[in-house]
């Protein structure tokens, strides 16, 4: 489903998107804004399947923010610390910046990462951070794709797709719709899969949700289903009544069978 980008608005919240259909993201917890032991570097180059080897390059990123907070930067990238998205080779001779962020265009910079025709929010974002400088006949560019998987955050990988555009892919469940709960033992609870939920209404499809394997329950799928066991006794005391009922009947209906036989041959 082609998505449709508009611009932010005075009330809209820099790292937050709500998409169509009915699907709401929020990735504010990605964002680094002062120097810690946590940082977004990437070193990677090489195209796999390919007899050539390309070069390799570090990439330095930010979600939202800008890479000032990583203090290692070479020399060369003084002037980038402003940017989102920095690029230098293996000896740092040059530093470019291939992707920037403006909190005004923040709703322009976001679409889902699944590109088919009836696009899935369950699978995860993708952010189109603005240009960066000028290369060749173009402005660098930088795509970043937020996967939703159950784990709090993994770095994929790196590659220049085309001359001076780039992509980068990380995992996380953070990357993933709010409609699907993550609580401390993960998304989903680590008992279901967040999915699309579908919908023939229309042609339209309905909000991403946690399905929760067999035995779960609730929106987080936090919650244990009782056993057939535990509802039995406990839940629907009722069936067992029933049943009591059921089992004197048989009985009752047994031993008048057995009075007519066994009266039926005394007579013979």
């Amino acid at each position: 489903m082609q998505q449709t980008h508009v611009l932010a608005t005075v009330d809209d919240t820099p790292g937050v998107w709500d998409s169509f259909p009915s699907a709401t993201f929020d990735l504010r917890q990605l964002t680094i804004v002062a120097p810690s032991d946590q940082s977004y570097k990437i070193t990677d180059g090489d195209i796999e399947c390919t007899q050539e080897v390309e070069a390799e390059y570090t990439y330095v990123f930010n979600f939202f923010g800008d890479v000032s907070y990583y203090g290692d930067l070479p020399h060369t990238c003084a002037n980038t610390t402003e940017s989102s998205a920095v690029q230098y080779g293996t000896h740092a001779a040059q530093c470019h910046t291939i992707g920037t962020y403006d909190p005004a265009y923040d709703d322009m910079i976001w679409s889902l990462y699944d590109k088919s025709p009836d696009a899935d929010p369950s699978k995860g974002v993708t952010l189109s951070y603005l240009p960066g400088e000028a290369c060749k006949h173009k402005e660098r560019s930088l795509r970043v794709n937020v996967v939703c998987a159950n784990h709090a955050y993994r770095l994929m990988g790196a590659k220049e797709i085309d001359s001076c555009e780039y992509e980068i892919t990380v995992e996380s469940y953070i990357g993933c719709p709010r409609e699907c709960p993550v609580t401390q033992a993960g998304l989903c609870h680590s008992q279901g899969l967040c999915m699309m939920e579908l919908s023939d209404t229309f042609g339209l499809h309905g909000s991403p949700r946690c399905y929760c394997y067999e035995g779960r329950k609730g929106s987080d799928c936090s919650e244990k289903t009782h056993s057939s066991k535990e509802t039995t006794s406990g839940s629907h005391p009722e069936a067992v009544q029933i049943t009591f009922l059921v089992i004197l009947t048989l009985m009752f209906f047994g031993l008048v069978g057995a009075v007519v036989y066994m009266t039926m041959q005394a007579i013979n």
